[in-house]
């Protein structure tokens, strides 16, 4: 883990410091860095749904698209995941040009095919409180994607 994503995990750990109605928390895989090869940074549960959270520092380029760096091991874990039907997301932290850090949200089923990985920006969506994680958590029913290997 970069001190990029020192920074993202310490605001997700602030914004569920204070107890909600939906009785959410985050348990945390990693220690730190270099945790465990491709699995999830956390897990964030809502109720009886956990969700495997990865957390990312990207830059933009300058088309304003994310310059994704994720391991193969990551891929292989949140594709196969989301083939089973478990629910992953990416949480990712960006700088734009004037300097403002802005964070995001997608699916993890979404980093399954590198073609996509081009235009994840398409299929995120804005966060800036615990608020935006939980409605999108909530929201999102189409979490699955068909077998890649059957393609």
């Amino acid at each position: 883990m970069q001190i990029n994503e020192t920074r993202l995990r310490r605001w997700l750990k602030r914004i569920w410091e204070t107890p909600d109605i939906l009785s959410s928390k985050v348990e945390w895989h990693e220690a730190g860095v270099g945790g465990t090869v491709g699995a999830p940074d956390c897990v964030i549960r809502i109720g009886d749904t956990s969700y495997g959270v990865e957390l990312k520092h990207w830059s933009l380029d300058k088309s304003e698209n994310f310059k994704a760096s994720i391991r193969p091991a990551q891929v292989k874990y949140h594709t196969m995941a989301s083939v089973s039907g478990a629910k992953t997301v990416f949480i990712v932290q960006c700088e734009t040009k004037l300097g403002v850090e802005e964070r995001y949200i997608f699916q993890g089923k979404h980093i399954y095919n590198s073609t996509l990985r081009k235009s994840l920006k398409d299929v995120s969506q804005k966060i800036t409180c615990r608020g935006d994680i939980v409605w999108f958590l909530t929201n999102v029913t189409d979490w699955s994607i068909e077998n890649p290997a059957r393609r």
